[in-house]
């Protein structure tokens, strides 16, 4: 009887996936970016031209076309580099292998800025060996407009392995600004 029960759940199973045989790429992307169901999105600062082709691939073979909208009529050739703007930057990829296709919007959000300072809100003296507090700083760009926002996703490089007054290089948007902090 479970034969009989798991035989005609198998049957069950393959009539209902009959014509609905899907490609799921195993896409590979550049840092910072992720997978959201069939949505691809990122953040870039300061990148004024971006190569989807260089960036963003199918590990398992699969083809990829960039279009410009969901019309799927205009595309954006392979080994070309696409303007960002200012904001949002909003394009299709479509990826194909053995004649099927899947298909993802993608978004790239896009900070142009023109520099960018640190104030650092809480002076805070360092063990040798310990990280950097980025919660005693306060790291403020301006943007190309003119207008300033704070900014979270900023890198850090330090050493704090010996003691002595150390400094911390902040980078953002491909600037650096220094810091000195003390490390006993």
């Amino acid at each position: 009887m479970k034969r009989f029960a798991a035989a005609i759940l198998t049957l069950l199973l393959l009539f209902s996936s009959c014509g609905k045989a899907e490609y799921h790429p195993t896409i590979v992307l550049p840092e910072g970016f992720s997978v959201n169901d069939n949505v691809i999105s990122g953040k870039y600062v300061n990148v004024y031209f971006f190569s989807p082709y260089e960036s963003i691939f199918s590990a398992d073979g699969g083809t990829m076309t960039l279009y410009e909208d969901s019309t799927l009529s205009i595309y954006l050739e392979e080994n070309s580099a696409i303007e960002l703007l200012d904001g949002e930057n909003d394009f299709v990829l479509v990826f194909e292998k053995d004649g099927l296709s899947a298909t993802y919007e993608l978004h790239i959000f896009c900070v142009m800025i023109l520099d960018f300072k640190i104030d650092i809100v809480k002076e805070k003296t360092y063990s040798v060996g310990e990280e950097f507090d980025k919660s005693t700083v306060v790291v403020t760009a301006t943007g190309e407009d003119g207008r300033t926002f704070a900014v979270s996703d900023y890198f850090v490089e330090y050493d704090f392995d010996t003691s002595g007054e150390k400094k911390v290089n902040v980078s953002y948007g491909g600037i650096v600004h220094s810091i000195y902090v003390s490390v006993e």
